[in-house]
């Protein structure tokens, strides 16, 4: 994509190029989707938890534009490459393959950042349940849900970022809420956290209830004291109610995962 930003140089050198004359109008949505961008982007830091994470207004149109850009700046340097080269066909013949060579090559050195779902059938089933379902989780597939499944989520990593402390401040409890419900004996611990937040699903990995998965999920130490809480009550021995709710509750089991519906664990007696 680096090859988009010669774009702009080949309209002011366009002697040089002249494929750049044959260029449609269309190009002016470019200049248009720029400026539209980074006005939202500004207008996100002012309106922040409104429209929340101001990049994702710039990143993705950002990066579609200057793939667009990078192509047609790889045709019109091809073509200015075979026009000065037109006594000396080896030249052309060089150039063309030195070029794409490096269109073939390049893309594989590079990280899109584009995200796969790998949980379809979770996706599927969420996508199916009311609007206001929210789920409650801390594995990693939990982040992908707003996306591929069009359901809220109490907390994910993706959300917990930094903007401001009272933001982050309100993410954080939630994660420590999450935890200790995830990790307490104790039923009507579970059962207040729900009704607290009105949780429909809770997520849960089915290896989750060991104290070597906590020690190693940084996303889960970073919240203390209830990581440090859980894993010691884990290595006690001590069985955390979900866990025995677990199967009993389930709705889905997908990946090692296993979907758990609230509605069970709030009828459910000690």
């Amino acid at each position: 994509m680096c090859l988009g930003f010669l774009l702009p140089f080949m309209f002011v050198f366009r002697r040089g190029f002249p494929l750049v004359s044959r260029i449609s109008k269309g190009i002016d949505t470019f200049p248009k989707v720029i400026v539209a961008s980074v006005v939202i982007f500004l207008a996100a830091h002012l309106l922040l938890f409104r429209l929340y994470l101001p990049s994702r207004f710039t990143v993705s149109s950002f990066r579609i534009l200057f793939a667009l850009a990078a192509g047609i700046s790889a045709i019109v340097l091809l073509d200015a490459v075979i026009h000065r080269a037109r006594d000396r066909s080896w030249v052309a013949l060089v150039s063309a393959a030195l070029l794409g060579a490096v269109l073939i090559l390049y893309p594989t050195e590079v990280d899109s950042r584009y995200k796969t779902g790998e949980a379809p059938r979770l996706y599927e089933f969420l996508a199916n349940q009311p609007k206001d379902t929210l789920v409650a989780g801390l594995p990693d597939e939990t982040d992908n849900l707003p996306i591929f499944a069009g359901r809220s989520v109490l907390v994910a990593r993706e959300t917990a970022l930094p903007f401001h402390k009272n933001y982050y401040g309100q993410i954080r409890q939630r994660a420590i809420d999450l935890i200790n419900a995830q990790y307490t004996a104790d039923l009507a611990e579970l059962q207040g956290f729900i009704r607290n937040y009105g949780v429909t699903f809770l997520l849960v990995d089915r290896e989750a209830f060991t104290p070597d998965y906590v020690a190693r999920d940084n996303r889960i130490m970073q919240y203390q004291p209830a990581a440090s809480e859980a894993t010691a009550r884990l290595k006690e021995g001590v069985e955390p109610a979900l866990f025995k709710l677990m199967d009993q509750c389930s709705v889905l089991e997908t990946n090692g995962m296993v979907l758990v519906s609230a509605e069970c664990i709030l009828k459910s007696l000690k």
